[in-house]
């Protein structure tokens, strides 16, 4: 019988789920459940994905917490009420038909939820407090006399982005209603990439490139917008424009990638309930690629031969073959990358 296991790095160990019994997590395994070599490594993937995903988002959220998605710290918190069993989901209930012995054996569970709660509740906000304490600023009004004053506050600061999720913990078991995050580009880009891997049969190696191919696009340019927490309905279609213009001037690359930017706004509007202008849309333009591909030649014989010399003298084996083949046959860069030896 097959199985997946990964060593949880020591140093992101806080930053996964923890296990049944509350402990951090070491290792991440999971049974694959068969014994076929064939089935067993297309399970290996799929449980792989979910691992490199939940890896990719601790060193986030260690390294750039500031970047993680809203979606993040809302996972982290839901995981933290669930291991205190504090999970509003999972408190007593009364149904309709209780008689009078069901109604004493509610009250006593209530009893003990609520006191389970309120003490949960009490060391969540002392650990906030605990954090949000402005120490330096408390010792300088101390220094020049405005600490201990009639009507002085204690200074606080601001919750560091890697505590989010205490905050949003405390919301979750007060039964409060979590105001809904303001959805950013990088929310939209991780629900486009999650749902075209869903979507499209790609084989292993092909996934993986098109994957980081895709990411490295769309981070690209994210952090030109302003970073990967750019509000999606902020997104300025001037300044979305100038930028495409400016990094592609070439209609046939523009026109492609704004294409892909489009298909994650229209994914997000499909896949949610929450409906997002693409700024994205009507910027594509068929005329301007027919324009300049009426420009484009055939090769000189010189140059045909100069493009060979260069070839045959590189020392990168892949690059020789693909641009040979290019040369022999004249078929585009992307028809030779993607054939397998």
């Amino acid at each position: 019988m097959y199985e997946y296991r990964r060593r949880v790095p020591t140093n992101l160990r806080q930053y996964f789920s923890r296990t049944a019994s509350g402990r951090l997590m070491t290792e991440w395994k999971k049974a694959l459940i068969t014994t076929v070599e064939a089935e067993a490594r297309k399970r290996w993937y799929v449980e792989n994905e979910r691992f490199e995903a939940a890896l990719t988002l601790a060193e986030l959220l260690r390294t750039n917490p500031e970047d993680a998605p809203a979606s993040a710290h809302i996972a982290r918190a839901k995981e933290l009420v669930r291991q205190f069993g504090v999970n509003p989901d999972d408190a007593p209930t009364l149904g309709p038909q209780a008689t009078d012995a069901d109604i004493e054996v509610f009250r006593a569970k209530s009893r003990a939820w609520n006191a389970k709660v309120s003490e949960f509740t009490d060391s969540l906000i002392d650990m906030l407090e605990d954090l949000t304490e402005d120490r330096e600023q408390q010792q300088r009004d101390y220094d020049s006399g405005r600490w201990g004053q009639p009507g002085y506050v204690n200074p606080r600061r601001g919750l560091d982005a890697r505590d989010r999720h205490l905050d949003v913990a405390l919301q979750i078991i007060s039964g409060e209603v979590i105001p809904p995050a303001k959805h950013v580009w990088r929310d939209a880009v991780e629900l486009y990439i999650a749902t075209n891997k869903r979507e499209t049969n790609r084989e292993v190696e092909k996934a993986r490139r098109w994957e980081v191919k895709t990411r490295n696009l769309l981070e690209k340019f994210g952090y030109a917008m302003g970073g990967m927490n750019k509000p999606l309905d902020e997104m300025e279609r001037t300044q979305i424009i100038n930028w495409l213009w400016r990094e592609y001037p070439a209609a046939p690359t523009r026109n492609r990638y704004i294409n892909t930017f489009s298909a994650v706004m229209n994914c997000w509007n499909r896949e949610t309930k929450e409906q997002i202008y693409n700024p994205f849309s009507g910027l594509s333009n068929k005329q301007h690629e027919k324009e300049e591909g009426l420009t484009r030649r055939s090769f000189k014989p010189t140059e045909w031969f100069a493009y060979l010399d260069a070839v045959e003298t590189s020392q990168n084996i892949e690059i020789k073959i693909v641009g040979l083949l290019m040369l022999f046959t004249g078929c585009r860069l992307n028809e030779a990358a993607g054939l397998e030896v």
